[in-house]
């Protein structure tokens, strides 16, 4: 059975509790934003003491992808993993309706209120799993996984990690239109950033993000007493997985410095617009740090032709044909 309250469709199910924050503290949130407004209760909450939560739920810039579309207002979207709205939001004010599709009841009711409070009437929250996702097939035009595909490999631990990706994708697949798009938002294994150390962003091990999986899995059970699952791929991987699933179109973009909070997104096919940012436009660092190391390989990676393998993240655009 169905519940429909306050704009959201529940599917029931026994679907665990995700988020960046305890039930407990959610509900708090969720009670700040119905009396103080959103915008205020996220102020209040992580402005100081985590300010990095404070500009992932609040930026939309983030959605600033959407402007490569060319969308013409009449598309109907499905936000995979919506989270705080940080994208539906945006999607909705440039489309026709967005499906927020999320797996916790909380973040939901969250980004409803949200979207009430910015004039954003054209949102239904619908809770599921995109690897049973409740919709018919080629319903819609645009499909996004932002910082989602990464995560699959928790739903089930009685599948292999990868698996369970090819099957979310493989759903996107078939609820797309033909000639509708996913976009994918996602870190690169092999960026420099993890080659130069830099602790994964899904396990905070370092040097685990290149290994093969098999030498990954012993050392995240060694460490963390449970195997290696949040998988991402290298560039060569991701065209592979979405060849695998149907895809025969896609186009790769930098999303500088990452995907989550990307100042400027530059075509990786066309390494001009890049080329002149880093030599024009990016703000030295102080000699040695990691971000000015990483400046340093990417410019000679530009030289020699193989930046793309290397760059921190990847924003994804594909189309089913």
């Amino acid at each position: 059975m169905w519940n429909f309250s306050g704009g959201i469709t529940d599917l029931g199910g026994d679907l665990p509790y995700y988020g960046e924050l305890p039930k407990e503290q959610m509900r708090v949130i969720i009670q700040e934003a119905e009396n103080k407004g959103w915008k205020l209760a996220l102020f209040n909450n992580f402005y100081n003491s985590y300010n990095y939560l404070y500009i992932i739920a609040t930026w939309e810039t983030r959605a600033d992808w959407l402007y490569f579309l060319g969308l013409n207002g009449n598309e109907s979207v499905l936000d995979v993993g919506s989270g705080w709205g940080s994208e539906a939001i945006p999607l909705a004010r440039n489309s026709a309706r967005v499906a927020a599709f999320d797996s916790t009841l909380e973040r939901l009711e969250f980004l409803m209120i949200r979207a009430e409070q910015e004039g954003v009437d054209n949102i239904t929250g619908v809770k599921g799993s995109i690897l049973a996702p409740p919709f018919e097939a080629e319903q819609f035009d645009i499909v996004v996984l932002n910082g989602v595909l990464e995560w699959i490999g928790l739903a089930d631990e009685a599948k292999a990690p990868l698996e369970l990706q090819r099957l979310a994708l493989k759903n996107v697949h078939r609820l797309l239109k033909k000639g509708g798009r996913l976009y994918l938002g996602i870190e690169n294994s092999h960026g420099f950033k993890y080659l130069l150390g830099e602790p994964d962003d899904h396990t905070g091990i370092s040097n685990i993000t290149f290994l093969e999986r098999r030498n990954a899995d012993n050392i995240m059970l060694s460490l963390r007493d449970r195997p290696y699952r949040t998988y991402t791929h290298s560039f060569s991987g991701y065209e592979n997985l979405l060849r695998d699933v149907g895809f025969d179109k896609f186009e790769f973009y930098y999303p500088y410095p990452d995907y989550k909070t990307f100042s400027i997104l530059s075509p990786i096919a066309d390494s001009g617009p890049y080329r002149y940012f880093l030599e024009h436009l990016c703000t030295d660092s102080e000699s040695g740090s990691l971000k000015q190391n990483i400046k340093n390989l990417e410019t000679s990676a530009l030289e020699e032709g193989f930046l793309k393998e290397h760059v921190s993240s990847y924003a994804i655009i594909a189309e089913k044909g």
